[in-house]
């Protein structure tokens, strides 16, 4: 998003291109450490609420900037944003837990090719929300709130449905699920 609106950024908050370039590095200051410290923390907590926490991770650190903010409230943003990263890394193990070792890799491919194709055409959706929302200022706001509102409610959606079997395996109930033979 910070891409797509860098000239309506740029323009209200009158940033010289190194301001903006921290603006945009910003979300890669916690995204690796985040991604390692939540990777052993998942083993540990029930997937439901991981997964919980990252979307809502994501979906806070939207909401500041739909209204008019400084660079300092957008950069700590961006670093929030970056600590929720790992979201990508941890969901295809945590898909695997729950899917039978038959069926795992075709699940693992279709998160991967939706993760792709909404790779593809999120810029030009929020593209053209930006542009044709009766102002690239108002446009840029309108696509965080789209953001956060579009991690809020998959995220309550995965709360409901996900499967209570993993409480179980968290506490040593229920046996590890069985890995594929290897060839």
């Amino acid at each position: 998003m910070v891409g797509l609106a860098a000239v309506p950024i740029i323009t209200e908050l009158k940033l010289q291109p190194e301001q903006f370039g921290w603006l945009g590095s910003s979300f890669f200051a916690l995204f690796s450490t985040s991604a390692i410290v939540v990777g052993f923390i998942v083993n540990t907590i029930a997937t439901r609420w991981a997964l919980l926490v990252l979307a809502s991770v994501w979906a806070l650190a939207q909401f500041p900037m739909v209204g008019s903010v400084g660079l300092t409230t957008l950069i700590i943003c961006r670093v929030v944003l970056g600590a929720g990263g790992p979201i990508h890394v941890v969901c295809p193990p945590m898909l695997g837990e729950f899917t039978p070792v038959s069926q795992r890799g075709a699940v693992i491919a279709i998160y991967g090719a939706i993760s792709t194709v909404a790779g593809i055409l999120a810029p030009r959706v929020m593209g053209d929300v930006i542009q044709d929302s009766g102002g690239m200022l108002q446009g840029y706001m309108i696509g965080f709130s789209i953001n956060a509102v579009g991690l809020i409610v998959p995220g309550l959606f995965g709360l409901l449905l996900w499967p209570n079997a993993e409480r179980a395996r968290l506490t040593g109930q229920v046996a590890q699920p069985e890995l594929a033979p290897s060839t």
